[in-house]
């Protein structure tokens, strides 16, 4: 199933109500945006970046074959684990996935414990993984090509 962008819209819209439920806070001025760029490894990446006085999340990427191709949850989840990252406090303290993202990680699961699974690392469906083999092979594919006409 292919999923557009009113789609993201309304899985981040629940997402973030979640959190707000959940006491758990996030950047609500971070814009979510789906990526390509050097997004195989990832699912999602909260990009932060430096105004001359403080970190802030620039953004957040979700990787754009994993929404077209990921099970609804698991992209659920992905929105929540990067949405976490956004706190200012996160950024501030530099706690990667110890401290308080690991708290606010936590909260998550306690509060929806049959619906947020929030890791470091997410285990992903057969289809995302397949869609994931054949993108590195087309672009593979496509190098060597361009490295035959030189």
């Amino acid at each position: 199933m292919k999923r557009n962008k009113s789609e993201l819209n309304r899985l981040i819209k629940e997402v973030k109500q979640d959190m707000r439920i959940a006491g758990v806070p996030y950047d609500q001025h971070c814009p979510i945006i789906l990526s390509d760029y050097r997004m195989l490894k990832v699912l999602g990446q909260c990009i932060e970046n430096y105004d001359g006085n403080e970190y802030y999340a620039e953004c957040i990427k979700i990787n754009r074959l994993f929404f077209e191709s990921g099970e609804e949850q698991e992209i659920k989840n992905t929105i929540c684990h990067e949405l976490i990252h956004s706190f200012h406090m996160c950024i501030d303290t530099n706690c990667g996935h110890r401290g308080l993202w690991k708290i606010y990680a936590e909260q998550m699961e306690e509060n929806y414990p049959d619906k947020y699974v929030i890791r470091r690392l997410t285990k992903t469906n057969e289809q995302y993984t397949e869609a994931l083999k054949a993108r590195v092979t087309e672009r593979r594919d496509s190098i060597k090509k361009k490295e035959r006409r030189m």
